[in-house]
């Protein structure tokens, strides 16, 4: 990262227009600010089409599970291995 600059640093210029070092100077702020902004954009774009397909796989899952438990029954999967275990039913007294 470039060191802050101090405004002392400007050569004093008398007029109405800017130094060639000084105009320089703020063109690559600038610019450098912009590039910035873009890249935030991109990564907001890439975000927002993460989310959406966390939204479409929470989706997948959750027929997924429907489908299995139609088949299987209140149970739980181990991901690792495949292995069903059932679940334990609440017994009220």
């Amino acid at each position: 990262m470039k060191k802050e600059k101090d405004y002392t640093e400007f050569e004093v210029i008398k007029g109405d227009h800017l130094s060639e070092s000084e105009l320089n100077e703020l063109r690559e702020a600038v610019n450098r600010v912009n590039e910035a902004q873009m890249q935030i954009g991109g990564l907001e774009t890439h975000k927002a089409k993460l989310i959406t397909e966390i939204l479409l796989f929470t989706k997948e899952v959750e027929s997924t599970q429907k489908i299995l438990a139609s088949k299987y029954g209140d149970v739980s999967i181990d991901l690792n291995t495949g292995k069903l275990t059932e679940n334990a039913v609440d017994k009220k007294d």
